[in-house]
């Protein structure tokens, strides 16, 4: 939970953040090697993605600006190997 900490606190410097949520296995205690980190990043205005690229630096590889299901980002992170998935969700 310290990566997803970490992280999250990096987008919560950003001014277009009100609130990061973490979610998902990591959070319910229920996570295990295999498990990835998923944060919820809510903003009032779009995050330029040289800003969200600049937060997935620590990377074996990484997606930024996916726009599949919704805006996000995802990467390994090099250190832990852990999956780390990003969805940004606007504030109205």
């Amino acid at each position: 939970l310290q990566l997803a900490e970490t992280i999250a606190s990096r987008y919560s410097l950003l001014p277009q953040v009100e609130a990061v949520a973490v979610a998902g296995s990591q959070t319910a205690n229920t996570f295990d090697q295999q498990s990835n980190i998923d944060l919820y990043v809510y903003i009032q205005a779009a995050i330029p993605i040289d800003a969200r690229a600049e937060i997935a630096t620590t990377t074996s590889r990484r997606e930024v600006n996916n726009q599949f299901w919704e805006p996000g980002d995802e990467w390994v992170d090099a250190d832990t190997n852990i999956h780390i998935d990003v969805m940004f969700k606007k504030i109205d």
